[in-house]
């Protein structure tokens, strides 16, 4: 019988351990980062790639080291993403879900898209 109780407790310190907060986690998640054919040109040509990233700095840390042509693309040299770079998360403009403190959840879906602009008048 008491076997049981300690069964029952150790399961609810797992239920509470569950719950802290994905911005305190250190769990990286594997996500999917569409890199639309403006930016291909400094990736080799890949066009899709999954990583694994907990939130959106990991992420361009991880692109970084695997296209470090792309970098300048990504980050100013404060560090800060671009002004006219936009990230989506499952199609969902970044800044509406937390901006860059976002944390990635399992499966998440990833696409950066440059503002570009030209023309003429």
């Amino acid at each position: 019988m008491l076997g049981g109780i300690e069964n029952a407790t150790e399961s609810r310190r797992d239920d509470t351990n569950s719950r802290t907060p994905s911005h305190l986690s250190m769990t990286t998640m594997n996500i999917t980062v569409q890199i639309p054919t403006a930016l291909r040109r400094h990736t080799g040509g890949t066009a899709k790639l999954t990583c694994a990233a907990g939130n959106l700095d990991e992420l361009f840390s991880t692109l970084d080291e695997k296209f470090p042509d792309l970098k300048p693309h990504l980050r100013d040299d404060a560090g800060q993403i671009r002004r006219f770079l936009n990230v989506y998360v499952n199609e969902e403009d970044i800044r509406f879900l937390g901006g860059p403190s976002y944390a990635f959840k399992d499966g998440d879906e990833v696409l950066l898209v440059p503002s570009i602009a030209g023309g003429h008048s």
